[in-house]
């Protein structure tokens, strides 16, 4: 687990190939690869193996979009990122955590670095496929992690908006900005509390934006604001009104889920179950949703003893069992 984590944080570190913790002028990220169209309809094999060079439309058009300081918009893609990094640092500073193989020695020597617990390479670079797994507590790892997270937040900020590429069609667009913004700051707000207070900012005014409750994809990709929510309830920032504004907003949603007076078939993005007991809110990856919200409901649950002894007033959490 420690090495496909890694693989996927170094892919978004090499993305973020200008830095800056000073300004946000500084920076710039990779956010697409590729076209939507062309990989969806005209390559259907591995993206090692395209052809590259090619004019706009072509089977052999690869284009890389990238954003910085300069750019109209790109909150959604670099907060995105920003939040990847975030939460995978705290991954990295866990005592123990890893997958190792039985010929990997934890408490050897890599890379002419010794420490009892920690195997650490030379560089911050991507493993080969083939490579061994090193050991997840790494805390050198963690730092440039939460560092990187920073710089990226501070560029997302001064792009409000969501990305589209200039030509070409962009590869699953967001919805929303906002609570990309929120999802990251609450990551970060875990690692370091002055980002507390912009999560929960930026987590409202996302969903004061949104009509429907539930959002046109529930809780995916597309509407991390669930998370969030339980990120700043676990962080204990929350003040009273606050904290209930999260609680409510996980109970309401979970009462959609957990309703299970609706027989199947039903409206798109409505829940209902199906004979055999799946709860189905639509067509489009209806197990990523049910699956997405079993998670919800466990780690709200996880987290309930703890929120029923917050101790400012207006009553108890709603029940999450």
């Amino acid at each position: 687990m420690a090495r496909n984590i890694r693989w996927a944080t170094d892919w978004i570190v090499k993305a973020h190939y200008e830095q800056s913790a000073q300004s946000a002028d500084g920076n710039a990220l990779v956010v697409q690869v590729g076209d939507a169209t062309v990989d969806h309809s005209m390559w259907w094999g591995r993206p090692e193996d395209q052809p590259s060079g090619g004019p706009p439309s072509d089977l052999s058009w690869r284009p890389v979009w990238t954003v910085n300081s300069a750019s109209k918009a790109g909150a959604d893609q670099v907060g995105s990122a920003a939040a990847a990094l975030a939460s995978a640092s705290l991954v990295f500073r866990i005592p123990g955590f890893s997958q190792v193989s039985s010929s990997w020695d934890c408490e050897g020597e890599r890379g002419g670095h010794a420490r009892r617990g920690v195997a650490r390479w030379p560089t911050h670079t991507r493993a080969s496929v083939g490579a061994e797994p090193p050991c997840a507590q790494d805390n050198d790892y963690a730092d440039l992690l939460i560092s990187r997270a920073k710089m990226l937040y501070m560029l997302a900020k001064v792009l409000p908006g969501s990305f589209k590429p200039p030509t070409g069609e962009r590869v699953y667009g967001s919805s929303s900005w906002r609570d990309d913004l929120a999802h990251a700051a609450a990551w970060l707000c875990l690692n370091d509390t002055s980002y507390c207070q912009e999560a929960h900012r930026w987590w409202n005014e996302d969903r004061l934006s949104r009509r429907d409750l539930f959002s046109p994809f529930g809780y995916g990709y597309d509407n991390p604001g669930p998370q969030t929510s339980l990120l700043l309830l676990k962080s204990g920032w929350l003040e009273s009104r606050a904290f209930y504004n999260h609680t409510d907003y996980l109970a309401q949603r979970l009462d959609r889920w957990l309703d299970g007076s609706r027989s199947c078939p039903a409206q798109e993005y409505t829940v209902c179950y199906t004979p055999g007991g799946l709860a189905w809110f639509t067509s489009w990856g209806a197990l990523r949703h049910a699956a997405n919200a079993a998670f919800l409901a466990l780690a709200y649950n996880k987290l309930r003893p703890t929120l029923q002894e917050y101790p400012a007033g207006g009553g108890s959490p709603r029940d999450a069992t």
